[in-house]
């Protein structure tokens, strides 16, 4: 496995370098909207005003993230814990250079953290140069942030020779340590795709690191709970370390919700659509303060947060959310939402025409970008496994979870229709959820295995969170023509590499129970380009 460092760094190095350097004073220029651009003042800065050590006020670490050829959004909070958060906005100094030594600055300015967003900081710094590496830095008064370093992306027209994704998932901090970033901090990547349950609302009965907190409701006890995994310095290493692209799942929220309505645990502990929309504000709200995302901040409880990156005419990444917009599973509104197969024909609501996961408009979205794209990669980033999984084949029915594509049957289709009208043939889903490594052919009619293979899926495991999966359905899912591979036991990440020639996944595993334990090489999956479907090597 290729972990080679960018610019030839070691890990010690680049977390030494990223504690080392400094600021102070920056130009002017304010901006206190995420998507408010912030070009290059043309000046080079005072290097030395830019070094020192990292300060309380940024204890929460600094992020990059929904990188473009000329852009790139930065994120830092300021610290509840730092002391020095007034009841007031707040100043934040920033600045992008292209040497971790802050020598040659190409940006800087001041953005305003405003009380109301829990003193979030995001910075969209423009003019930048395509498929170039820069290094960024916040401060506050005498206060430093630690660097971080992230990097923009292909021009369009250009032909990168590769692209190197790192995947994660499924973060759950009482279930085990954030060891597995250690792999991706050290990987020369060009981004991480975080695809969702970036915190679990859960108290837990799993508990590796207790964490004493019971289910949030407000927007005060989400921000704890992403404040509770920011801490995590393996987290933080590896958000500091490159641009992410991020998309949510369900615990962000609550467990297996859909668009307004509650999930099955909600709706044992009384939760209606009334109360629960005001539940899933609050959860949005505290998801975007804590993002280094070019959209939001929300409004009236609602974010759009699909959206599209490219590098060039090597990936065309769609990055997708299967949570807002699905419509109502087969048997909403009750304790056994969704149900998990269980066993027992898919009620007829699995098979509605008019059912959605992406909802009208981010289909339309998605069909109009599969048409006019032309990237080698497809690439459709996205929380549910796309394959069908029938982990009770021997039983009448089968058993298939209505909380994935299989209970959106009319909707898989559509979805696959897409990619085959638009003529894709490196076409490839990513995805998490599941706390299993999966790699899966999804074929033209995904229930008639002699349908050509029109997909390759592959899903990362958890970084933490355990699968709880029995014997029989992991047997069952196992014995799944289409399926490669079907891993529960282990925790880590994907790491998945684009060239002309073919998809390399490399997936790494870490056992998260035990502090500092290393990553080691899990299997390696190849998809060649024009040929879907993937192969072990």
């Amino acid at each position: 496995m290729d972990m080679t460092p960018l610019s030839g760094m070691t890990r010690r190095r680049f977390l030494g370098g990223l504690a080392a350097a400094g600021v102070a004073g920056v130009a002017a220029g304010c901006t206190d909207d995420a998507t408010s651009p912030a070009a290059p003042s043309g000046t080079v800065g005072d290097p030395a005003r830019w070094q020192g050590a990292a300060g309380p006020a940024f204890g929460l670490g600094v992020a990059s993230g929904d990188p473009t050829p000329t852009s790139v959004v930065l994120w830092t909070r300021v610290d509840p814990d730092g002391g020095t958060v007034p009841s007031d906005p707040v100043d934040v100094r920033w600045a992008i250079a292209t040497d971790e030594a802050f020598a040659a600055i190409v940006a800087e300015g001041t953005a305003v953290a405003e009380p109301a967003t829990a003193h979030s900081v995001h910075v969209r710094a423009e003019g930048l140069e395509p498929a170039t590496t820069y290094w960024y830095r916040f401060g506050v008064g005498d206060e430093r942030s630690r660097v971080g370093r992230t990097r923009t992306v292909a021009a369009a027209g250009s032909d990168p020779d590769r692209v190197r994704l790192g995947v994660a998932s499924c973060q759950a901090y009482q279930s085990g340590y954030f060891t597995a970033y250690r792999a991706l901090t050290e990987a020369d990547l060009d981004a991480v795709v975080f695809l969702g349950d970036f915190i679990y609302e859960l108290e837990g009965a799993v508990d590796v690191r207790p964490h004493g907190m019971v289910v949030p409701s407000t927007v005060e006890a989400y921000r704890a709970f992403y404040e509770l995994n920011l801490r995590d310095p393996d987290l933080q290493d590896a958000r500091a370390a490159h641009p992410w692209i991020v998309t949510w799942d369900d615990h962000e929220v609550e467990d297996n919700y859909a668009d307004g309505l509650p999930g099955k645990f909600g709706v044992a502990q009384g939760e209606t659509p009334e109360s629960f929309v005001a539940k899933r504000a609050a959860a949005y709200e505290a998801w975007w303060e804590h993002m280094p995302v070019a959209v939001g901040p929300p409004v009236d409880g609602a974010l759009e947060i699909y959206r599209g990156v490219d590098w060039g005419e090597m990936v065309q990444l769609s990055v997708l959310d299967t949570r807002q917009h699905r419509s109502a599973p087969p048997e909403a509104g009750t304790a056994n939402l969704p149900r998990q197969f269980g066993g027992g024909p898919r009620p007829p609501e699995a098979f509605a025409e008019d059912a959605t996961m992406l909802g009208a408009d981010q289909e339309a979205w998605l069909g109009e970008r599969l048409r006019t794209g032309d990237a080698r990669w497809t690439v459709l980033a996205q929380q549910s496994i796309l394959a069908p999984v029938n982990r009770l084949p021997d039983q009448p029915g089968g058993g298939y979870s209505m909380d994935s594509w299989d209970g959106y049957v009319a909707a898989r289709r559509r979805l696959i229709d897409a990619v085959v009208d638009a003529g894709r043939t490196g076409a490839v889903t990513i995805g998490g959820d599941l706390h299993t490594s999966v790699v899966a052919d999804v074929h033209r009619d995904p229930d008639d295995p002699t349908s050509p293979v029109v997909l390759s899926e592959l899903i990362g495991p958890s970084i933490s969170a355990r699968e709880t999966l029995q014997d029989a359905p992991t047997a069952g899912a196992r014995s799944n023509a289409h399926i490669r591979l079907y891993d529960i036991e282990h925790r880590g990440v994907l790491i998945v590499t684009f060239t002309a020639d073919a998809a390399r996944a490399e997936f790494v595993h870490v056992d998260a129970t035990v502090p500092d334990a290393p990553p080691t090489a899990g299997p390696t999956y190849q998809i060649d380009a024009g040929t879907p479907g993937a192969r072990a090597v």
